[in-house]
């Protein structure tokens, strides 16, 4: 971009440099909506599995959403998608994420706080640079 930038006259630039923003903006918009449309099929089957009278829980983690994307998110398209289509977002996340989780429960609050509290404490003092997953075996499979 830079250089792209540096071969047009001092006057075009700003105007280019704000084209191509809009440009990646438009791009980011569409790829996560796109994550959407591969998503809806996941969440409509788990709700028509389970008869569309239940409300879907999602968990989502890291950045979901408007964070680090423009305007749709990645992980959190599907569920937009789900909301255009009717389906309660809840119970389709829920029956998908746990679908091939073996202890097919949510982690807790409280699982997630007593580790926050551990690797807080001196316990950990030599833990560096890792990942935990808590997620009752799910990245385990």
């Amino acid at each position: 971009m830079l250089a792209r930038l540096r071969a047009l006259p001092a006057a075009d630039r700003a105007a280019a440099a704000y084209a191509r923003a809009r440009e990646i903006c438009e791009l980011d918009v569409a790829t996560n909506r796109a994550i959407g449309e591969h998503g809806l099929p996941l969440f409509q089957a788990a709700f028509e599995k389970a008869g569309g009278k239940r409300r879907l829980n999602v968990l989502t983690h890291c950045n979901a959403g408007w964070l680090a994307t423009v305007d749709w998110g990645t992980a959190l398209a599907p569920i937009y998608r789900a909301r255009e289509a009717g389906i309660s977002e809840e119970r389709a996340a829920k029956e998908i994420i746990l679908a091939p989780q073996p202890t097919k429960e949510f982690v807790t609050v409280e699982q997630i706080a007593a580790m926050a509290l551990y690797l807080a404490g001196d316990a950990a003092a030599q833990i560096n640079g890792a990942s935990f997953a808590i997620d009752g075996g799910g990245t385990a499979r």
